[in-house]
Order: C-alpha cells, then structure tokens, then sequence
C-alpha cells in the first residue's frame, strides 16, 4: 500500500544527500517525478501538482551551486516534513509562499500557487482523517530514528519500522523500497550494512513456507535495537536470530562469521559520525575563538606583522565552513611541513619565465579537472600523482616555498582518500581555490599580495592538514625568496659536477620509468637526426623539431629528477630558443658545439637506460652550452655573427641523403610521423611471434595429414575395388552351385525354374553384402569430395596463414634509418678523439631489416665504423699529400637479397697493410711461417682474439677485441664476413646474414636414424656426387667440380656422428656446396635429402650450452623436434686456420640403441617422455594404452617398459602383470610413472611385477638415472 507519507520523508532524505553532493540533482529530480506519477494514481492531485512544480524548480537549478540555495532548500523541506503533524492550512499556505519565493531563478507564478492551496487542503484532509482513524490501531507513526542513521543510512530505521508493524505481511511497495536500500547502500560502501538487509530479505522470503513468523518480528526488533545501540552485542543477538532452525534454511554460520567485520566497520563509521558530526548555527555557536589558532604574518622584508593576540579570530566562525565540514581530530592529522631555518639563509633562487610557465601550465589544467564532475575520490587520486611529478620539478629549480605547499595539499588528498566522508563540497572549492591561487602566483612571483594570498588559501580554509601560525610564518618566508629571472640578472655560470649527475631523485613512478626508458632513445635520435639536417642544409624547420624533441626531453628529465639530462636538454633548449625567436641559424663553431651537445644528449639516454654512468664529456659540454647562451642572452645576435667568421676544424661528420633529395626525406619522415602508431608491450608481440611459428608449423603437420589422408583414400579406392571383385567371384561360384542342383521333376505341380526363380538364403545374404559394398562406395565416394574441398580450403588457409605470417613479421621489421643517428655519433667521437675528418654516407637506409637482428648488428657496425676511422683513414695532411679531399669518406650500404641481409661497410682510407699483419702474426706465433698465406687469408687475421696493429693503447683501438667481437657477433646471427682491401685505396668489410629471426629457410636431410634442418643461408648449390669426383687423400676428402678442388666433409663427421662409407664407387650420395665466406667454398656429404621446408626457428633453452654450428631446433611435420645445423659454422668449428682435422668418420656397425616403449594414454606426457628420451640417446617406441604396448612387444621387443597406472582398455598394472606371466617378457624391467603416490597403490603396482614406481613430478635426471641403472643390471 502506498504511504504517502513515508513516500515525503524519503524524498527528503534524498534530498539530504543531494545537499552533501553524494547524489546528483538529476537523480532527486527523476525520483520526485516517479512520486508524482503515484500520488495522481493515489488521486492525491494537490501532492502530485505540488512536487510537479517543485520538480520543476529544482530543475532550473541545474548547473548552478546548490550551496547557494541550501537554505532555500530547507525551509521547502521543513514545511514538508511537518505538513501531515502541524495544523494543515498553516503549512500548505508557507508552502505555497516559498514556491512564489524570489529567491528561485524561475519562482511559480501567483495564479498557480493559489489554484494549488485548494487542492492540497483537499488532500491534507483526506489524509489526516485516514490517519486519525487508524492512530488507536497503529500507534503513535513516530519513530524515534538515531540522529547519525538519517544523515548516513537515511529511511532505514523507519523502513525497518514500518516493517515490524506489517509483519509477517510483506507488502509488494515494502519490498521494493527494502531492496531499493539495498542498492543504494551498496553503492555508497555500506557493504556490511547491505549484505545484512540482503540477508533478512532471503529470510523473509521464506514466510510463505513457515507456520508463524514470531521469529521474524524477534529479527526485525533485534534489526532496530543493532541500528539503536550499534554495539557488537546487538550484532551477535541479530546473528543469532537468522541462524535459529525456525527459518526453513537459516544464514550459514560460515556468512555471519564473514559479515561480522564488515558490519563492525559501518557501524563504527556511524559512531564515528555520531561523535565528529558538528551543526555550525551562527545563532547557537558553542566554539570559542581560543581553540583557533592565531596566524603571524611576514612582510615581504621577512619583518612580523603583527602578533598571536592582533591576529586573533573573531569569536565566530568564517563563513566558508558551513555545516558540511567535519571536525578532524587535531592529534591524528600530521604536520603539515618540517621547518629548516637554514632553508631560509641560503640564497633565494631566480626562476626563469619561461620554466614558471611550464609550471603554471601544469596546475592549470589540474584546476580544470577540479572543476568537471568527476568522482572526488577519483579526483584526489589523480592529483595527488600529478603533484608529484610538479613537486619534483620545484625542487630541481630549488622553489622550495612552493614545493612545501605543493607537499601539503598532496597530504591533503592521502587523507582525504583515506576518509571518504571527510572530502565535502566545501574542502572541494577549498581545493580548487589553492589551485587558482597557484595560478595566480606564479603569474607574479615577486609579488608580496600573490604570496600572501597563496598562503591564505591554506590557512584560512576547511583542509584537514593546514599550517599552523609557525609553518605559515617559515613557508611565507621562503615565498619571499623566490625572484623572476631578469636580463640584469643574467650572469655568467660555471657547470659543477653535480650538474651533470644522472641519479634519480626518489622514488620514480614504474610508469613514468618505463615510460622514460622507451622514449629516452627514440627522441635523442629525433634530436640529432634535425640536428644532422640543420647542419647539412640549413634547415630552419629542422630546427624547430629539434627544439621540440629536446622540450620534451628535457621534461622527461625533470620528472624523473635526472638533473644531469635536464640541465643539457634545459641549456640547448635555451639556446634552440633565442635561435628561432630570432629566426636565425647557428654559425659553424655553435653548430659544432650544439651538435656535440646532442651526441652527449644520445649518451646520456643511453647510460641512463643502461644504468651506466655518465659520458666523460658531459661537463665540458654542459659549459660550452651554458656559454653560448650567455653570450646570447648578453650579446643577441651579434654573437651569431661573430660566428660565422669563425672556422671551426672540428671531425664533425657529414651524413649524405643518398635515397633522395633533402626534400624527398623530409617528405618520407613526415609521412612516417603521420602513420599512426600504438605501444605494444614486448612481451605481447614475443607471444604473437611464438602464436605465428606455431601457426606455421602446425599448417605444416595439417598438410602432412592431408597428404596422408589422400593416400589413404588411394589405397581405400584400390581396396573397394578389390572387395567388388572378390564379390563378383563369390557370386558366380554361388550361381555354379545353383546350376549343378538336380534336374526339376516334370510330374511335380511347382514351378519350372525357367517359370519362376528360386531363391534361398544365400542369394539374400550375397544381395545384402552387394548393397553394402554400394553403400561404402557412396560413402567413399562423398569422403574424397570432402576431402578434395579439405584440401582447397586447407590451399586457401594457406594462402591466408602465410600472408598472416608475412604481416606479423613485418611487425618486427624497422628501417635501417633508426640507427643512422647512433651511426653518425660514433663517427664524430671517433673523429674528435683522431683529429681526422669524415663524412659518413649511407645508402639503403629506408631498407627494412628485422629489428632483433638490427638491434643485434648495431654494435658490430659501430665497431667497424671506429675502425675505419683510426685504422683506414689517414690524417686530412697526409691525405692532401696524397691528393685525396681532406674529408674521408665511408659509405655504409643496406641491402635485402634473396632472404639475406647484406651490409657493406667501404672507406677510402690507406687499406689494410697485408705486411705489417703478418709480420705482427709472426711475431705472436700465430701462423706457420714457412706456410704460404693469400692476402684474403692474411686479413681475416685481425679477426683473431687479442690480435692488434696498434703498438699503443687508446680510446679506440690497441686492445685487440674491436674486430673479435664484431666477428663473434656476425657468427651468432648466423652470418658471414668478408674482407677486401686494396692498399691505398680503402677497405671493404661485406656482412651477410639471415633477414629473420622467426622463420628460416631449411633443408631436411636424414643422418643416421635422425632428422637434421640444414640451414639454407650457407647453402650455395645442391648437387650429385656424379655430378663431379669424389677422392680422398689421407684423411682428406675432396669434391672436383667444374674445376675446383672443394674440401669436402660427411655430415655424419660434423656431427660428430658415426659415419657412412661415400667412397662406394656404386654410391650416389648428395652433395652441398658451402659458401664459407671471403670467396672460400666447401663441399659436405649427406646420405638423404628429404625435402626443402621453410621453418620456425626456436632458439635453445637458457639450459643449454652454447653448441657452435647449432643455433636452435625446429619442429616438424610429424612434431619432432629437428636440430638446425648451421653448416659454415659447423666446418669452422672443426677446423682451424692452420690445420684441418680429418673429415672421414669412422663407418658405422651394427651396434643398436637400448629400446624403450612409453605407454601413456596422455599425448603430452608421451611425446615428453619420448623427446626426453630420443634426445637423450634411446630409441623410443610409444603405446596409447595396455593393449597397443602388447601390440607393439609382439613386433619388436623392448629393452625396459615405461608406462603409466591408469589407461583405458588396459591399464599399467594389468599390463605388467600379463608381462610378468609371460615367459619371453617376464625379464623386461618395466617402470611405473604415475600421480598416485600411496602406499596402497604402490604395493598393488610392485604385486604385479613392476621394477620401479615413480611418482609425478619427477624430474630429467631422477628419470634418466634410473633408467640407466635398469638397463645396466638387464644387460648384467
């Protein structure tokens, strides 16, 4: 039944929460329109006209302050309350009146107002004569509700009331308002108090099915008490009613035991409320002024103002704190900041405008959230994280007064987070007024109003962390000694040590970290790569860019509190400034040192992820920028041009556009700046590769099956036709016996036999047989329709897998451009450290390479570039004298041919000087002297460990492992390297490897009883040994083909294999012809090519020892795992360059493995089994079941059975036990592996004859051990 009454007090509950902000207008404003729709149904006319207009008001509040009209709001509800208790004309006419008031935007006009005082008369009468007759019945309506539960559980007590009265009735509107509660409670946190109510609804859901609900008013009583006293007590009493067995299914004591703490908690936050709820009336205030503390001002010459007692408060409260501000118990709130007198004698900093407006642009749009809706809570979070990275920021410009507010209003937002309730609207425009008065400051920071008025913000405001009369005193005193930085103010500085540091300043967000280490190199390749272009074409908008890149540079370093990058990226940024204010380029000496200070910028970013410690140069550069922007600030202009008179003789390198005109790249880098691009994290994208190579593998075993399955249907075809044919004989043997039957007697009355046919069982069974040979036909038939649109179907994902493929390893594809930058810095070192001048030339660079292997091959090409330049290029006076530009050059070219990448690197220096190589290799015994050596061979001597043509040690060279590492390098990507030089004319180093790392192209060949995957980078040919001559001299084999006299090697003897006899002059062997680099060629014997597959390349476990010549394994079609075999590796690593090993193996006999079977109906426990075993170095046979491993034992006996307990058809036990009773396999030993570990199972498993019981998990060696152990006492 509907209450219009209680329908009133709950809309001014709600009411009461739209005041506090915890419910928006929107909401209060759609509930009072559903009231209005039941109070016309309850034809209650007068009612529903008065919240209709109501409504209406509220709505013409949308958007504005709801403070503003709190009172307005009020009194509307005051008179609403007592509209059914007070004498009814009184209150409709001061309804009536405040809906006419002035006060709102769009008040109700006279005419309406009147026509409304005669309906609700009607209503209001009708209603008190309804509830003066049912008052001797119901009671007193009062109830006396908690003053704490309407302000934080409003309408629950009354709810739960009016309940009571109606139990064990349960009304459908009581329901929905109950369940109504619920949701609302839910939502604002109450969770204990909502599970509570959710579980008393279940109970009460169960009225229906008990004889009386006694019990159920006991619960709600005890619901009312617990509400009343909110003590544990009445928390267990109410715990104990809903687990009383009257309830046909009554709480669990496990939820009440749950429930317990969370309902403790809410009702301690409603006593909390209780206590620290305050009503601030002006008319009965009971707060005297000495509880507020006094405040001592500053001046802005640091003099006291005035004292404790001048600035004492009035005894009455500001007007900002209204009744929405809670009182904060002073003991729990931590010091707003520590004071440090010292902090106030050290000199006061000089800030430039141009950091206060990066400042004030921060807290500038932090004020703009504050002023969206967004959740409160929300809200502190956000901020107190944005303040931190400001905080950071003042405290590398040392504005420390500002970094101390900024700290106190970030412990403003922790406290608030913590005390949900405790974030009202008030202490919200308190907030927001400290961020405009941030604003305002920096606006002029020399101001003493702006720093008073900061202050006050803080002060003189409803925080619950604000600072007390001796912080506020300390914290204006070091406002005072911030200034803004002037031109007179400009004086020339001297970079210290501590100015180029690069730890971090405390603690660093993970975010902002990983953040920092992603970027940091992407833009110190940005910044120099604009640099490269300002110096080469005088390019102004390069400029600009670079600006923009160092900006941003430059922030990352303050939030990070990398004092060493900021203050490099701050200076330059200075410099980029005044340049393009001025619209002017750098002359020669400021280029140089700009383009220096970009290089020092790229080597920070690069220690700083590297966690290495600062370049040497990072102080020499910090002041040589730090001067020129002296020089401008103080000199303008002129400075610039004193410049361009100024030569400077620097080895700065020059890079060359060799893919286009300058205008064609900047073209390409804006299209490519345009493409939209997403992060992805690493690890997502290693998965996508793993997913794809998986993919492609599997796409590889479904066409073996496919393959297989149409031979089936092949052999099934022959099969059937077979069948007819036997059929068809049957049938003319059957009919041969018909015919020999005896003759038809002529006196019988039944049919001759030519009159009528005869027929008997057989005919019938030979007819079924031939139907169901039919029937298999058309099945067969339909099979290989279906397996023809398999296949085309299997073509078609085929087509769309390798296209997957394609686009997925694109993912990992970059262009070669990315470490030009890198390039051209290691040149210019390298140029400085020689006095040698350079330019560096690239070609290809828009070539798109793997960027594993890029990342991989960065580090051997910075090497040769340095070799190149104190090795190859001579001095610029002695190239004069020689008639070569002064200026050398190499050129470093990037090509992709046939799945290879190819890179040259090409000087034009002296070359290499074959003489003094050898005569060093001499010299440190490593060469025979009396063996003749090629020039080719000579200068892949400085390729060998140690080896140097430095007599001293320098930056760059004489340690001997420049070119060792470079080689080592190459060899683990799987590629080659080629030396050329001609003396006097320069050296080339040629550098090829794979394309990708994900797929590589194999060739499978059969080597013994395994499968091998031969790389296909270092295969030049495939041949037949008929295709040349096969001899041996010695130990030496060699391949005569198409004159050349190849060494030549069996690949049983590179794998270190037993070998096979290929002299046999009957034999016809394969034969591979090997590109080992640097023009060398080799021949190697295999006994079986299987076929060419393109693979998925996985690399080796971390477990692993490094194998030379075997980088990794892949998977096959039948889901073994083939070893790859790096062919030229595999030679090198057999041979030296001064002796070659013998390359005939050793035939191989008959010797055989031991023979393991695995049965285990598991796919994956078998096939780990078996890899672990095959790998190992047994042969391994495998069984599903029991009755599979019988099968397989009648074949071909095993030398010792693994099997698993539980298999269907047959399990272990059964198995050994049949084993057991057999005399021909009695003596297998047979191992049991299982997940059983009792001892129960254990003895019925040895009952039956097993060797050993083994429990999962077990690990490698555990397993490997022990059957080697059986094996050995078998063969005993």
């Amino acid at each position: 039944m509907f209450d219009p009454k209680q329908a009133i007090e709950w809309l001014i509950s709600k009411q009461q929460l739209c005041l506090s902000m915890e419910l928006p207008l929107t909401e209060l404003i759609a509930e009072i329109n559903q009231y209005v729709d039941q109070f016309s149904e309850e034809d209650l006319s007068g009612l529903a006209d008065l919240f209709a207009l109501y409504g209406e008001l509220l709505e013409s509040l949308d958007g504005a302050d709801l403070k503003d009209y709190q009172s307005l709001i009020g009194e509307v509800a005051q008179q609403l309350a007592a509209l059914f208790s007070e004498p009814a004309e009184v209150e409709i006419r001061a309804l009536a009146a405040l809906l006419q008031d002035s006060r709102w935007p769009d008040p109700v006009p006279a005419e309406d107002a009147n026509f409304l005082l005669d309906l609700l008369q009607d209503d209001c009468a009708r209603l008190t004569s309804t509830t003066d007759k049912t008052a001797a019945g119901a009671g007193n309506d009062h109830v006396d509700c908690p003053s704490n539960m309407d302000g934080q559980l409003p309408g629950l007590y009354s709810l739960l009331h009016k309940m009571g009265e109606s139990l064990p009735d349960f009304t459908e509107e009581l329901s929905d308002q109950f369940y109504e509660l619920i949701d609302d409670y839910s939502e604002r946190d109450w969770a204990g108090v909502a599970d509570l109510l959710a579980l008393y609804g279940e109970l009460l859901a169960q009225l229906p099915d008990m004889a009386e609900g006694a019990v159920a008013k006991q619960l709600n009583a005890a619901l009312l008490q617990l509400f009343k006293e909110q003590s544990e007590a009445s928390v267990t009493s109410v715990f104990e009613l809903m687990q009383n067995n009257t309830w046909p299914e009554p709480v669990a004591e496990e939820d009440t035991a749950f429930l317990a703490e969370l309902l403790i908690q809410d009702l301690q936050r409603l006593s909390d409320s209780a206590e620290n709820s305050i009503e601030l009336v002006t008319d009965d205030l009971d707060t005297s002024a000495d509880d507020l503390a006094a405040l001592s001002l500053l001046g802005p010459d640091g003099t006291l103002l005035a004292t404790e007692e001048e600035t004492r408060l009035p005894e009455e409260v500001p007007a900002a704190l209204d009744s929405d501000v809670s009182v904060v118990d002073e003991n729990t709130v931590p010091a707003f900041c520590r004071i440090d007198i010292s902090l106030l004698e050290e000199q006061g900093p000089q800030v430039e405008p141009a950091v206060i407006e990066m400042l004030s642009q921060s807290i500038r749009q932090l004020a703009e959230q504050w002023q969206n809706d967004e959740p409160p809570q929300t809200l502190a979070s956000e901020s107190q994280e944005a303040l931190t990275t400001v905080a950071r920021a003042l405290e590398t410009i040392n504005l420390i007064g500002v970094k101390v507010l900024v700290e106190g209003l970030m412990l403003n937002f922790e406290l608030l987070q913590k005390d949900r309730s405790a974030l009202t609207s008030e202490r919200k425009r308190a907030i927001q007024s400290c961020l405009s008065a941030f604003n305002d400051y920096f606006a002029d920071i020399d101001n003493y109003a702006a720093q008073q008025t900061l202050l006050d913000q803080f002060v003189d405001t409803p925080l619950l962390c604000r600072p007390t009369t001796d912080e506020a005193s300390f914290i204006m005193g070091l406002l005072a000694l911030a200034t803004l930085q002037t031109s007179k103010d400009i004086v020339q500085e001297q970079a210290s040590p501590d100015d180029v540091a690069l730890h971090e300043s405390g603690a660093i967000d993970p975010q902002l970290l990983d953040m920092l280490h992603n970027e940091l190199p992407a833009l110190s390749d940005e910044l120099l790569s604009s640099m490269q272009r300002v110096l080469d074409q005088d390019d102004k908008t390069a400029l600009r860019n670079a600006q923009r890149a160092v900006h941003t540079l430059k922030g990352l370093a303050n939030m990070a509190g990398i004092r060493g990058l900021a203050n490099i990226a701050h200076r330059l940024e200075d410099v980029m400034d005044f340049l393009t204010e001025a619209e002017q380029l750098p002359g020669p000496g400021l280029k140089g040192d700009m383009l220096e200070a970009c290089d020092c910028i790229a080597s920070i970013s690069e220690a700083v992820t590297d966690g290495s410690a600062a370049p040497s140069n990072a102080l020499p550069v910090l002041q040589s920028i730090m001067d020129w922007d002296y020089r401008l600030k103080t000199e303008g202009v002129e400075a610039l041009q004193s410049d361009q008179t100024a030569v400077r003789q620097d080895g700065n390198a020059q890079t060359v556009e060799t893919s286009g005109a300058a205008e064609e790249a900047e073209n390409s880098a804006t299209i490519r700046s345009e493409t939209p691009v997403f992060r992805v994290p690493r690890n997502i994208l290693d998965n996508l590769f793993r997913l794809a190579g998986e993919s492609s593998t599997l796409n590889t075993q479904l066409d073996e099956e496919i393959t297989q399955l149409r031979g089936f249907t092949r052999v099934n075809r022959d099969r059937h036709r077979n069948l007819q044919r036997i059929l068809f004989e049957l049938e003319q043997q059957f009919s041969e016996q018909m015919s020999l039957q005896p003759q038809f007697d002529e006196s019988s009355e039944e049919f001759d036999p030519l009159e009528m046919d005869r027929y008997n069982e057989m005919h019938t069974v030979i007819s079924r047989v031939q139907e169901a040979v039919a029937d298999v036909r058309d099945v067969t038939q339909d099979m290989e329709r279906h397996i023809q649109n398999l296949n085309a179907l299997h073509i078609a994902q085929s087509g769309l897998q390798k296209e997957t493929l394609e686009n997925v390893l694109n993912t990992r594809l970059v262009e070669a451009r990315t470490i030009s930058s890198r390039l051209q810095r290691i040149l210019r070192q390298a140029c400085r450290v020689t006095d040698k001048q350079a330019r560096l030339v690239i070609v290809g660079e828009d070539t798109l390479v793997d960027s594993h292997i890029l990342n991989q091959l960065a580090d051997p090409l910075l090497h040769i570039i340095r070799n190149a330049v104190d090795h190859g290029l001579e001095s610029p006076n002695l190239r004069k004298q020689r008639q070569k530009p002064e200026q050398g050059t190499i050129t470093l070219t990037f090509a992709l041919r046939n799945d290879q990448i190819q890179v040259t690197c090409q000087d034009d220096g002296d070359g290499i000087n074959t003489q003094k190589v050898l005569a060093i290799a001499n010299e440190k015994q490593l060469i025979n002297p009396d063996m003749p050596i090629t020039a080719q061979d000579a200068h892949r001597l400085i390729l060998i460990p140690g080896f140097s043509t430095r007599a001293g040690i320098s930056q760059l060279s004489g340690r001997g492992i420049g070119m060792d590492v470079v080689y080592q390098q190459i060899l683990r990507l799987q590629g080659t390297l080629d030396i050329s030089s001609v003396s006097g004319e320069g050296t080339t180093f040629s550098l090829s490897m794979p394309a990708s790392s994900l797929m590589i192209r194999t060739l499978l060949v059969r080597c013994g009883k395994q499968v091998f995957a031969l790389a296909g980078h270092g295969v030049e040919q495939s041949l037949l040994s008929l295709d040349g001559k096969l001899r041996s001299e010695g130990d030496q084999l060699f391949f005569d083909y198409a004159g050349e006299e190849l060494p030549t090697y069996a690949l049983e003897g590179l794998l270190e294999q037993s070998g096979y006899n290929y002299l046999d002059s009957g034999a016809v062997n394969p034969v591979l012809i090997i590109n080992m680099g640097s023009g060398e060629r080799a021949a190697v014997l295999v006994k079986e090519i299987i076929a060419h597959r393109e693979l998925a390349f996985k690399q080796m476990s971390d477990f692993v020892p490094e194998i030379p010549g075997i980088p990794g394994l892949t998977i096959l079609a039948n889901g073994e795992a083939a070893p790859i075999i790096d062919l030229p590796g595999r030679v090198r690593h057999q041979r030296t360059m001064l002796s070659d090993m013998p390359v005939i193996p050793e035939i191989a006999g008959d010797l055989e493995l031991p023979r393991l079977l695995v049965v285990d109906d598991s796919l994956s426990a078998r096939k780990s089994l078996e890899i672990l075993l095959k790998d190992t170095g047994y042969e391994v046979m495998t069984a599903i079941d029991g009755l599979d491993a019988l099968n397989q034992i009648r074949k071909r006996q095993p030398d010792l059975i693994l099997t698993d307990m539980e298999m269907p058809r047959m399990s272990g036990v059964e198995l050994s036990a049949v084993l057991s009773n057999r005399e021909e396999t009695a003596d297998i030993p047979v191992v049991m592996i299982t997940s059983r570990s009792t001892e129960k199972h254990r003895r019925e498993a040895m009952n039956a004859g097993i060797k050993a019981y083994l429990t999962k998990p077990w690990t490698e060696n555990q397993l490997l051990d022990l059957v080697e152990n059986l094996l050995a006492d078998a063969y005993v």
